[in-house]
């Protein structure tokens, strides 16, 4: 997701408190514990980039696998 550290702190510092704001207000209207809820939120977050940075990068595993053979 990030090239360079410093895009990478910002990416954090921006999912942190999208997941923190998000994670109370779930909270807030399923009347459950805030921690708990930010935690599972953040795990969410988690698995999506996962998931993203995993297709993204599928096609550059592949491409430099075949390079090797050929």
């Amino acid at each position: 997701l990030a090239k360079t550290f410093g895009n990478m702190m910002m990416i954090a510092l921006f999912v942190s408190i999208f997941s923190s704001i998000a994670g109370t207000l779930i909270s807030f209207h399923a009347d459950m514990a805030s921690g708990p809820c930010i935690v599972v939120f953040q795990i969410v977050v988690f698995i999506l980039a996962a998931i993203y940075t995993g297709t993204k990068n599928r096609g550059r595993i592949f491409s430099g696998a075949l390079q090797q053979q050929g």
